[in-house]
């Protein structure tokens, strides 16, 4: 461990500086991979092409493939910036704050597949979404959706509203406050439990829900350390309003907190327990207690995103490279403990401080780890194993997630503008819905693994997001096939654009010369062809 650590700094005070400030993101990421190669004796592959990392960059950072045209400009753009530019350009696109939101509705509030479920997680996304785009630092995001207040209308009216992001939310409502309205309908009474549970995972990731019953089988934390941080929400307060005389049966629920002094807001009394004193609130990592006639939510975020409380940058760091490398530092990246050690313990801390140190700039740690050679390594080797991948030595190939296929599929399907547009609101939950039970699992979880099922073939057969981007659009529709024959007459340049508008990259020789006598045959060719193409493995992974 020393071996490698003394290398990496030593190669860093060779590294170009942060604006005179210390070595940047990617210099650290770089430095500290290297080194660990070293030490480890593990070789480390060339970097990926412009096509790979132009494909790998956009679903990372947008959750979805990049278009046709996109995918033309780039592999045709001579500029020895280009990278830089793309990452710049992706970050500030309406995609990347509409997939981060998609993410982390889906880590807080799940998958809901209808009902009142389905509307809190559609109401936390807008109101998330509005946080990344504004790239509002990750502790503030943290302290807004922990301390959320406010109004979540219910109703036919308020479901229909949601899905127009160009309007602006009611005045008092707060689309945030749909997570607790979410965790007390399957949380019921044991809603502080919950949430102690779901914020120390999300936000520190730390299991402690493994203590709720006894002291944690694997980890120090014991019953009280969990109740302890339950007792934080012991004020916070779900209640149905009714409206009077809504023809849809509309009606809100309120989030807030309870006073002070009310009964059940000052502890929480451990089921079963000898101890008949409620236990107080009390934070897991630094033992902090609320200040006097401070709310306790409010307590709770402030203890959480204190720079005392390094941890919640680590996890945040853990996370993010997790989503971008294909495994966290720590793995699963909600699984910090004693037995759980980090790959890269040194970089981790290293990247977490300097994250820190940039006030919690979410689109600087995501342009630093993949603008770093480290993240640009190749898939494509004919050497690699399961530790290379570990330790970052070649780029690791990932499952697409359910909303990374439905998404990238909608993209491919589109000649330009919404690529949702085709869909009514109601339907396209359906159609995410249906990704989202075959191609995800039962937990829910942000990174998946691929499965290869039968309902997860059929689904991309016959979805109809693949019937409508194949069935009949080469003859007459307005999709992206369609285009794409309308504007190429000669099979060679319809093919080519084809493997752009689905794989992202140019076609080999071997591939023009299978697909081109299909493409030849008119629209009804084009379709097979297109169709074979989504239907590939290629287009479900990440590479």
């Amino acid at each position: 461990m020393r071996h490698f650590v003394a290398i990496a700094l030593a190669a860093l005070i060779a590294a170009p500086q942060d604006e005179g400030t210390g070595p940047t993101g990617r210099t650290l990421i770089d430095a500290f991979v290297r080194a660990r190669l070293k030490d480890l004796n593990l070789p480390q592959v060339g970097p990926a092409d412009d096509a790979e990392f132009l494909r790998r960059a956009s679903l990372d950072i947008t959750g979805a493939i990049p278009t046709m045209e996109q995918v033309q400009k780039f592999l045709t753009d001579p500029a020895a910036d280009k990278r830089a530019k793309l990452v710049d350009e992706l970050l500030a696109s309406e995609k990347y704050a509409d997939h981060m939101a998609t993410v982390w509705s889906g880590l807080l509030v799940g998958y809901g597949d209808g009902g009142q479920g389905g509307l809190a997680r559609l109401m936390v996304h807008r109101s998330m979404k509005t946080l990344f785009t504004k790239n509002v630092p990750f502790d503030e995001f943290a302290r807004q959706v922990i301390t959320a207040e406010g109004t979540l209308p219910v109703g036919r009216g308020m479901a229909q509203g949601m899905m127009k992001d160009d309007e602006e939310l009611p005045q008092g409502v707060n689309g945030l406050v749909g997570f607790f309205v979410a965790t007390q309908r399957t949380a019921q009474r044991e809603m502080p439990q919950a949430l102690a549970g779901k914020f120390s995972r999300v936000f520190l990731g730390t299991q402690i829900q493994c203590a709720q019953c006894h002291d944690h089988p694997f980890d120090k934390w014991t019953q009280e350390d969990f109740y302890g941080m339950a007792a934080f929400f012991t004020q916070v307060t779900v209640r149905r309003e009714d409206k009077k005389d809504a023809k849809d049966k509309e009606y809100s629920f309120v989030v807030a907190d309870r006073e002070m002094g009310r009964r059940g807001a000052q502890g929480l009394m451990i089921p079963d327990s000898k101890n008949k004193t409620p236990i107080k609130p009390s934070f897991l990592v630094t033992a902090g207690k609320p200040q006097s006639g401070e709310e306790f939510r409010t307590a709770f975020a402030r203890l959480l995103t204190s720079r005392e409380n390094a941890q919640f940058a680590r996890s945040f760091v853990n996370r993010t490279w997790g989503r971008f490398m294909g495994r966290g530092f720590v793995n699963p990246v909600d699984n910090f403990d004693a037995k759980n050690a980090p790959t890269h313990p040194d970089l981790l801390d290293a990247l977490s401080k300097t994250f820190t140190e940039h006030a919690y700039d979410v689109k600087w740690l995501i342009r630093e780890i993949v603008m770093s050679d480290t993240y640009q390594r190749t898939s494509r080797s004919k050497k690699r194993d399961t530790e290379m991948e570990k330790y970052c030595a070649v780029a690791s190939v990932r499952a697409l997630t359910p909303e990374q296929i439905m998404n990238s599929l909608l993209t491919a399907a589109s000649a330009g503008g919404d690529p949702q547009g085709a869909f009514r609101p109601r339907e396209l939950l359906g159609v995410f819905r249906d990704f989202r039970y075959a191609f995800g699992d039962d937990e829910g979880a942000e990174v998946v693994d691929f499965q290869g099922t039968i309902p997860a073939a059929l689904v991309m057969m016959n979805s109809p997001v693949v019937q409508r981007a194949t069935m009949g659009t080469a003859r007459g529709g307005g999709g992206r096939l369609a285009q794409i024959v309308s504007l190429y007459k000669n099979p060679k340049d319809q093919v080519t654009a084809m493997f752009a508008a689905a794989l992202s990259r140019g076609p080999t020789v071997a591939e023009l010369n299978r697909y081109m006598p299909i493409a030849a045959k008119g629209p009804q060719g084009a379709e097979d062809v297109f169709w074979a193409l989504l239907n590939s493995s290629e287009f479900l992974f990440n590479k």
